[in-house]
């Protein structure tokens, strides 16, 4: 598949040696080494891109890292972009003690307000069951 960089450059992109990790509704994310790439199968909405850009432009653990974009050559659609491959944590957090957890608080906090300032805002949807 032929794809075009924020530099306007025309690339061959494709999954070969990648590992497919997961999918949704937008796309299919795949593997390799400490790299992930994400295809979207379906266009993403429509500020997807400026939203993404932002958050790769912010410094914070709490975000994941965001290398490159790819673009449709004929539409310039945003089609897939790659990040940072993260491995689970398998660490139960409850047992990491307190300075751990509030430091996590304070820089999801601190994220939040970062990200606000940028346009994006976080929600939870609580999902009450009774």
């Amino acid at each position: 598949m032929y794809f075009k960089t924020e530099a306007n450059e025309k690339i061959r992109l494709n999954t070969d040696g990648f590992t497919k990790i997961g999918s949704g509704y937008f796309g299919t994310v795949y593997r390799r080494d400490d790299m992930c790439l994400k295809l979207f199968s379906r266009n993403p909405l429509h500020d997807t891109y400026e939203v993404l850009k932002t958050i790769r432009g912010i410094d914070s653990p709490y975000l994941y890292k965001i290398y490159d974009f790819y673009f449709d050559n004929d539409s310039l659609d945003l089609t897939a972009y790659t990040m940072k491959f993260y491995e689970f944590i398998r660490d139960n957090i409850l047992t990491m003690g307190p300075e751990f957890l509030q430091e996590s608080v304070n820089g999801l906090h601190k994220l939040a307000d970062e990200l606000a300032k940028n346009g994006i805002y976080m929600y939870l949807q609580n999902k009450l069951q009774i």
